[in-house]
């Protein structure tokens, strides 16, 4: 970027207020910049957290299932018995 606006400078020879102008955007554009990869790395963090959550929640549901058809085959054997 820096290398860009140093040609591009030297080639339109820009006033002293576009040059200005032009530093304010860059300055302007790199602060969205950081804004923006601290939100997506607080949003990746999350949705990490998330998934986490959603694998922990299904893993305990297969145990409930689980465990809810060892009690039925188990009051099955119950009443036969």
């Amino acid at each position: 970027m820096t290398n860009f606006l140093f040609f591009f400078f030297q080639e339109k020879h820009l006033s002293s207020s576009d040059s200005a102008m032009l530093m304010k955007q860059k300055e302007l554009l790199m602060e969205r910049l950081t804004d923006f990869d601290a939100s997506n790395r607080s949003l990746r963090s999350i949705l990490r957290d998330r998934h986490e959550q959603e694998t922990n929640n299904m893993h305990l549901t297969e145990q409930r299932d689980l465990l809810l058809k060892k009690l039925s085959e188990a009051e099955g054997l119950a009443h036969v018995g």
